[in-house]
């Protein structure tokens, strides 16, 4: 509690005031969903509730890449009769980043031997390191995202790096983005899938098939002549017509130009391109 304040009363508080006489102090100005000030601009937050004429002010601004989430509350909150007040209209940012002169209070205050600058982009670490360095700290480390510094029993920066970066839980296994599959299956939720399988002897003529599955393309009524999978073994059948027989009886190479040839054939008549996937089986 600050010296002067009277102490700051919880939000079970709300209905029992004037509303002319409250302010609140809400989380959530970087348009986090879940925050207070979400909630109260969908209004669905259990214990306060806003109405035309009264005023919000954004004392803050709004980190790279959440601009959208901010202005879609702030558009909630006037669609609603609500005054909303940000750093363009008025001097209200505030900060709880502090000054150079802060910092080197604090480093008076706490006289420490090893500073390891965190939290901003290059310029703002380095400059901290120049800042330390100049206030005679012994152990000044520069490092960046993924460096290892050890801090004691001796402060010591270690070669190689830590894994750093997005990481999922993808169902019960956490892995980075690239290892979690997620863009795969993004490409799988756009484009669907058809999976083709067929069988060639020696000489590279099909004994069997083509057999297909197809997940994910648009079933609209139509003649045989005119669905997906009548225009697949038609597109097989020309494929293998037009590939000589020495090269045919090469099932990398006819599987590759059977999925280029599906994939074109159904994006024209789509308008766009399948996962596509071939089985070439010799027999």
């Amino acid at each position: 509690m600050m010296e002067g304040i009277e102490p700051f009363l919880d939000q079970d508080s709300y209905s029992k005031l004037p509303r002319s006489k409250v302010v609140l102090l809400c989380t959530g100005s970087q348009g986090e969903s879940r925050a207070a000030i979400a909630r109260i601009a969908r209004g669905d937050h259990p214990m306060i509730d806003l109405s035309a004429g009264d005023r919000m002010i954004f004392s803050s601004w709004a980190i790279p890449g959440n601009e959208r989430e901010v202005i879609d509350i702030q558009n909630l909150l006037i669609d609603r009769g609500i005054e909303v007040i940000t750093n363009d209209e008025e001097l209200v940012h505030v900060t709880g980043h502090p000054r150079r002169g802060e910092l080197i209070q604090l480093y008076d205050w706490v006289k420490p031997d090893v500073l390891v600058p965190v939290h901003g982009e290059a310029a703002h670490l380095e400059a901290h390191a120049v800042l330390g360095k100049a206030q005679d700290i012994d152990e000044v480390f520069s490092i960046r995202n993924g460096d290892l510094v050890r801090l004691f029993p001796d402060a010591r920066h270690f070669r190689g790096e830590v894994q750093t970066g997005e990481l999922y839980l993808d169902g019960e296994i956490l892995c980075t983005p690239k290892e979690s599959g997620v863009k795969g299956r993004r490409r799988l939720s756009f484009g669907g899938h058809i999976a083709v399988s067929l069988c060639i002897n020696k000489l590279g003529v099909v004994t069997a098939g083509p057999d297909m599955s197809i997940e994910g393309l648009p079933h609209v009524e139509s003649d045989d002549e005119d669905s997906p999978e009548e225009m697949i073994r038609q597109v097989v059948r020309g494929v293998v017509r037009s590939i000589p027989a020495k090269r045919r009886a090469d099932a990398d190479v006819l599987g590759e130009a059977i999925r280029r040839a599906v994939r074109a054939e159904i994006a024209a008549y789509w308008g766009r391109k399948p996962n596509v996937s071939i089985f070439v089986h010799k027999v």
